[in-house]
């Protein structure tokens, strides 16, 4: 039992390191060249983290050309669990998500505990992120390595599916 606690706790690390250089290398920044960054990018975050670089740089630009706008950085748009200001109630259109987000009964409720619920979101939350991922690469047409980044979340799946089965043990 400890030794897969530890093991957790230092895939977490992992991971965050990965989300890092990930960042960097979705910004170009690393070696400053776009398709080097992008390979590497592929490498780290879609066939190591799950996550789709394709996917994290299209919403990421757009959140850093309209920081923290209600209705067009995807970023801040998390009802009805979360709402990081009271300009989020009411209604409004996203841009990104091209619909109208309104505060409901629900998101009254759950937004009163969103301090207690954030812990337990954000620990189902990454799987969503895989989600969002497959599905920019199925459906975008602005995938530009598309192939790519499909192989690597595919060999994302593979060896966690190999870590999670074979490793764990049962119950």
């Amino acid at each position: 039992m400890l030794e897969h606690l530890l093991g957790a706790l230092f895939m977490a690390f992992f991971w965050q390191q990965v989300a890092f250089v990930g960042h960097d290398l979705g910004h170009n920044s690393v070696t400053h060249d776009r398709d080097t960054d992008f390979f590497w990018a592929a490498c780290l975050g879609d066939a190591i983290g799950g996550i789709s670089m394709g996917w994290w740089k299209d919403s990421h630009d757009v959140h850093h050309i309209y920081c923290n706008s209600n209705e067009h950085d995807m970023n801040i748009q998390h009802q009805p669990i979360f709402a990081v200001d009271k300009s989020m109630f009411g209604r409004f259109f996203s841009t990104y998500h091209k619909r109208w987000i309104q505060t409901d009964a629900a998101a009254r409720f759950l937004v009163q505990y969103q301090h207690w619920l954030y812990l337990p979101v954000m620990g189902i939350a990454r799987f969503n992120l895989y989600a969002q991922g497959i599905k920019y690469l199925i459906r975008s047409r602005n995938a530009e390595y598309r192939w790519m980044e499909l192989a690597s979340v595919v060999t994302f799946i593979g060896w966690f599916s190999t870590m999670v089965t074979l490793c764990l043990g049962s119950w």
